[in-house]
């Protein structure tokens, strides 16, 4: 077996090892081709970074690796690492980590992250192993609206260009994870549905909402109007914008204003996990 990036290799080999090797993931994964080719948009991949394991021309195992500067610095993302059910326990997943760690020295990365889930031990043990060290964790919730909630009469704005005039500092209570940065909604912006909401011309929140999975990207609240519920209100009325009740809200920090929030609301906690960082010092 050897190592080689991916940067001759098609989608659908890529995709063909990503459905094995996570067939039996501990999350259900849904990833049809366009889907899969849609998460790699929004992610910044790289193929020129990102590692496969080979056996003969057969991809075995892989690292899908996103790309972005932040600032000022080269830094990468582990969009998705896996390995095919057969070569499972045959180390595939050290001579990735190895590989991985010599890429991120060659390409000058200051720092590379991922997401590990919270019960997948063998991996978070695999990545301390090679350097990386948790940062922090991650819950990821699920919330089913209240139809019958009286809504409050927002005035709501579609114009993005609205968040450069605000602090997003006073909005978020915590740095988002890569996925859910800014830059993935910006690359891929007809996928999804961003609104912000005003009472009294004075910006109170935002959010930003997958318009086919559901999947909340961003929300945002000024500091002075958290503790009211008005976070409810605004993730209800973005789900009803794209004719949902259940919305996903997918990596809030650990510890956050969001997080226990989230909670107050009965929010389901369905899934943790783990955000590890690589520091290429």
């Amino acid at each position: 077996m050897k190592i080689n990036n991916l940067g001759a290799v098609d989608i659908g080999t890529i995709h063909a090892a990503f459905i094995d090797a996570f067939s039996e993931y501990e999350v259900k994964i849904d990833m049809p081709v366009e889907k899969l080719r849609e998460m790699l948009l929004v992610r910044d991949y790289e193929p020129s970074s990102s590692l496969g394991c080979f056996e003969g021309s057969r991809l075995v195992g892989f690292v899908l690796t996103g790309c972005r500067t932040i600032d000022g610095k080269r830094c990468g993302y582990d969009t998705g690492t896996g390995v095919i059910k057969e070569y499972q326990n045959r180390h595939v997943g050290s001579m990735l980590m190895e590989g991985l760690v010599d890429s991120i020295k060659k390409n000058e990365m200051g720092r590379y992250q991922l997401e590990v889930l919270e019960n997948n031990i063998a991996a978070r043990r695999l990545y301390e192993k090679y350097g990386f060290r948790v940062s922090r964790k991650l819950r990821c919730y699920e919330y089913f609206c209240d139809n019958d909630a009286e809504p409050i009469a927002f005035d709501e704005t579609q114009d993005i260009d609205s968040l450069d005039a605000v602090n997003l500092e006073e909005y978020v209570s915590f740095i988002p994870t890569w996925q859910n940065a800014l830059k993935s909604f910006l690359n891929n912006r007809d996928m999804y549905y961003f609104a912000g909401y005003e009472l009294d011309r004075h910006l109170v929140g935002y959010g930003i909402i997958h318009r086919e999975r559901a999947d909340m990207l961003q929300i945002g609240m000024a500091s002075s109007y958290r503790g009211l519920g008005l976070e409810k209100k605004i993730i209800e009325r973005m789900a009803r914008s794209i004719g949902r009740n259940k919305v996903t809200i997918l990596n809030v920090e650990d510890g956050s204003y969001m997080q226990t929030m989230f909670d107050k609301l009965g929010c389901k906690n369905f899934v943790n996990q783990y955000e590890m960082i690589y520091t290429n010092c």
